[in-house]
């Protein structure tokens, strides 16, 4: 208050976890950076007192209840359920990191990886909904993290090529995307099925942003 700040973003949700015991499964491993078990509330008080806004905020590539959800790429290729992205080379999508962490992309079109990020805004919205300095979530949206579509810039409407989301599409266009279960080259051959025809792809672009627009 004392140099005119009118609205705090702070996070809650980092990388691999919270920054504090919560439900949505263990906190960051790291006991530096670990908060107090009610922090969220103590910070969104002493806004409320202060009449300033308070936006906990979600920097997250995953969540430990997201790990049954992301398996290696053999399974993958041999159908195993999953939320990874899938490349339209046929290669899980992971994000590059110098410190060796095994950070595979997450796939947000997924009902379960969906489902997850709802919990972690109940969670946090059980937590703070009841103090005034609360007026929302702040979702980092850079590109790794899980709460938007995955890859590098301009590659975004592209992927993901896997078994989940090529089948939904499929189903809205009336047709049958090339390859089957265990077939290695099948995500290649789907991407090439969609992104070499102009109709189709437009339709998949339109499809993906649909289906964000109605889970946002």
């Amino acid at each position: 208050e004392w140099i005119g700040l009118n609205t705090i973003s702070y996070p809650v949700f980092w990388y691999r976890g919270s920054l504090y015991e919560g439900e949505s499964g263990s906190a960051w491993p790291y006991s530096n950076r670990l908060h107090p078990a009610d922090f969220m509330q103590m910070m969104a008080s002493a806004c409320s007192k202060r009449n300033v806004a308070f936006y906990p905020s979600f920097n997250s590539w995953t969540v430990p209840t997201m790990r049954k959800w992301l398996v290696s790429e053999q399974e993958v290729i041999d159908g195993t359920p999953n939320a990874n992205v899938v490349e339209k080379n046929g290669r899980i999508m992971q994000w590059d990191d110098p410190e060796g962490w095994y950070k595979p992309r997450v796939n947000v079109m997924h009902p379960e990886v969906q489902e997850i990020i709802k919990a972690m805004v109940r969670e946090v919205a059980s937590r703070c909904g009841k103090y005034d300095s609360f007026r929302g979530i702040d979702l980092m949206l850079w590109p790794g993290a899980m709460f938007r579509h995955g890859g590098p810039a301009g590659t975004d409407c592209e992927g993901s090529f896997d078994d989940y989301s090529v089948m939904e599409f499929a189903k809205t266009i009336g047709q049958t995307p090339p390859g089957k279960i265990g077939q290695k080259d099948r995500f290649v051959e789907r991407s090439m099925w969609i992104l070499n025809d102009p109709v189709r792809k437009a339709a998949w672009i339109a499809w993906r942003c649909d289906r964000m627009l109605a889970f946002y």
